[in-house]
C-alpha cells in the first residue's frame, strides 16, 4: 500500500520591492533628528532627561489606563470578571498618571524601584541558571552566576544611591533614543525598501 504524504501549505512568498514614498521618507528623518536632539540633550543636561523619563512614564500610565477602562467598556464579549479588573487597573493607571505628572520626584523614586526589582530578579534569574543548568558547559554556568552577582550588586546600588540609578536610567534612555534616531535617519536619507510579504492561498481574505 503506498503511503500518501500529506500536502504541505504553500511558503509565503516575498514580492517586489517597495520604496517609502517620499513623505514617509520625510518623516522618518525629522523623527530622527528629534530622537538625536532630544537624545544629546539628555545626555548634556541630566535633570532635563530625568524630567523627560518622567513625562514619558506618566504619559505611558495614561495611555494605559485609558486602553484598560476601553477595552472594559467596549469588550462586552469577554467575562464580566475580566472587565472589573480592566476598569479597576485602568482607573488606577490614570491616577498614578496624574500623580506622577504632578509630583515628579515620586515618579523617578517609583522608576528606581522598578530598576531596582528588575536587576534582582534578573539577577536570581541567572543565577537559577547558574545552579539548574547541570547540562550547560562550566563556563557558561560560570558566566551565568558572575552576571546574577553583577545584577544583584547593581540592583542594592541603584537601592541605596537612586542618584546613581537616575543617572544609569538617563544614560539609557538617551542611548536607546540615539540608537532609535541614527535607523530613522538613515532609513529616511537611504530611502529603504520594504518587501511586502504575500499571504498564502488558503488563508482568508481581510479587508
Amino acid at each position: 500500500m503506498t503511503k500518501m504524504n500529506p500536502v504541505s501549505a504553500p511558503a509565503p512568498t516575498a514580492s517586489a520591492p517597495v520604496i517609502q514614498p517620499t513623505w514617509h521618507r520625510v518623516l522618518e528623518v525629522i523623527s530622527g533628528i528629534l530622537a538625536i536632539a532630544i537624545s544629546a540633550a539628555a545626555l548634556i543636561d541630566p535633570v532635563l532627561g530625568a524630567g523627560l523619563l518622567v513625562f514619558l512614564f506618566a504619559f505611558a500610565l495614561l495611555w494605559l489606563g485609558l486602553w484598560r477602562l476601553t477595552r472594559g467598556i467596549d469588550r462586552k464579549d469577554r467575562p464580566r470578571w475580566h472587565r472589573v479588573l480592566d476598569g479597576v487597573f485602568g482607573g488606577l493607571s490614570i491616577v498614578f498618571g496624574f500623580v506622577v505628572v504632578g509630583l515628579p520626584g515620586l515618579g523617578l523614586i517609583t522608576l528606581v524601584i522598578l530598576l531596582y526589582i528588575a536587576l534582582f530578579f534578573l539577577g536570581i534569574t541567572w543565577f537559577g541558571y547558574a545552579t539548574q543548568g547541570s547540562a550547560e558547559p562550566k563556563w557558561y554556568r560560570g558566566l551565568a552566576a558572575c552576571l546574577g552577582v553583577l545584577c544583584i550588586v547593581m540592583a542594592f546600588v541603584a537601592l541605596v544611591f537612586p542618584g546613581t540609578a537616575i543617572l544609569t536610567l538617563v544614560l539609557l534612555f538617551a542611548v536607546v533614543l540615539l540608537l532609535v534616531g541614527l535607523g530613522d535617519l538613515v532609513s529616511g536619507v537611504t530611502g529603504r525598501q520594504y518587501r511586502m510579504v504575500t499571504p498564502p492561498s488558503w488563508l482568508p481574505k481581510t479587508g
